[in-house]
């Protein structure tokens, strides 16, 4: 497709002004300090319903019967988040339009994993539960996920398989870089190379290169936009890589890829862009253990911190400080105009809100108050960032 510029200043809102129009108002709808304080003050899930009757989330939970569990909220509110976007996508042109699809096929990839993951798992699992397990954000077509999910443990099934992920989904291309590089001809050797990786329990490592080779297309395509898109986005993009990278890093260290013949296989995993990348990439390859990571780290006062706060003084847990982290960077994709940024920022702060939301909801089932309150709101004033702190 050949790149379109998004506008700036004077010609941007012809094209994009009702799209901008939409996703600015969406911003007005989420959860504030207050609605939060009377959710984590709930004694029962009913009664985060009736709250949540009084916010943008309305009447999401009318269709659900009791008893309602957190589970309930999150799948709820993700079908609603799924719906605006769907809305929004459908008033969308170009470069927008692709913008919008490139963020919907990081859910698509997660979608495609799960369901191979559950398919051979429990190979009598029904279309109808592959749906509710899936995220909305990233649906695939029924024929597809059917196709996904009943494959034959046969070469012929395999193929059918192979010939489905590579050609008929949008993130095919991905999952095909990703086999091409286990083999010298992926057409003539896929089936065979598809079900060898999926004898091996190797779909995690799948799911790492499948979403390395997606992250690098996004950034480029982000960065030939050009102005604030590139930017924005750019900063998001290589934190998000640089977040990815070191998880690999630290989740290794227990796994046969930690030894020093193997590491070869985790460092073509890391991703090439990001932060870290590229003097920061081997050093952080060559870490045995957390103490070695941690210098690896020194040099990026961010990471850094995170290391210190959430590696090593487990003050509070990886992921959480990398989403704390993600959120300051995303309501940044507010502070600015005439860029496609805002659309991006907008969906994975509405993943973060049903995080926090989902969170609410375990601590209130499971009477565990004194955890309720670690939750990272969004747009607070009160945000440490906001005063000139890492919040970390």
């Amino acid at each position: 497709m050949e790149n379109q510029p998004c506008g700036d200043m004077n010609t941007f809102n012809v094209q994009h002004g009702y799209s901008e129009a939409l996703i600015r108002g969406y911003k007005s709808g989420f959860l504030t300090e207050n609605e939060y304080r009377h959710i984590t003050q709930c004694e029962n899930l009913e009664d985060v319903k009736l709250n949540l009757q009084e916010t943008d989330y309305g009447n999401f939970l009318s269709e659900e019967q009791p008893p309602l569990l957190p589970s309930t909220f999150r799948r709820c509110a993700l079908k609603k988040l799924a719906n605006e976007w769907t809305f929004m996508r459908a008033q969308a042109t170009q470069p927008l339009a692709q913008m919008m699809d490139f963020t919907s096929y990081e859910f698509m990839i997660d979608n495609i994993i799960l369901i191979l993951k559950l398919a051979i798992s429990n190979p009598s699992i029904s279309l109808k539960e592959l749906e509710e397990e899936c995220n909305p954000l990233g649906m695939l077509p029924d024929h597809i996920m059917r196709a996904i999910a009943s494959f034959e443990n046969t070469p012929k099934g395999f193929q059918e398989l192979f010939q489905i992920v590579l050609i008929e989904i949008p993130v095919g291309k991905y999952f095909c870089r990703y086999l091409d590089e286990q083999t010298e001809n992926h057409m003539l050797h896929g089936a065979k190379l598809v079900k060898s990786l999926l004898e091996d329990s190797s779909i995690a490592l799948m799911e790492q290169g499948v979403k390395k080779y997606y992250l690098e297309d996004f950034y480029y395509w982000t960065q030939a936009q050009g102005g604030y898109t590139a930017e924005m986005m750019g900063e998001i993009l290589k934190t998000k890589a640089d977040t990815m990278a070191i998880n690999l890093i630290l989740n290794s260290f227990n796994t046969v890829y930690n030894d020093p013949k193997l590491r070869n296989i985790r460092h073509s995993l890391l991703p090439s862009i990001g932060f870290l990348y590229p003097e920061g990439v081997e050093p952080l390859n060559n870490c045995e253990d957390v103490d070695s990571l941690g210098r690896a780290l020194d040099k990026y006062w961010v990471y850094k911190r995170v290391f210190e706060t959430a590696i090593q003084g487990e003050q509070m847990s990886v992921d959480d400080a990398f989403y704390l982290n993600e959120v300051r960077l995303l309501e940044g994709g507010f502070d600015s105009q005439f860029h496609l940024a805002c659309y991006y920022c907008y969906c994975h702060l509405k993943l973060q809100e049903i995080r926090n939301l989902t969170w609410i909801c375990e601590c209130i089932v499971q009477k565990q108050r004194g955890k309720i309150e670690k939750y990272i709101p969004i747009f607070s004033p009160n945000a440490a960032w906001r005063h000139g702190k890492l919040g970390i």
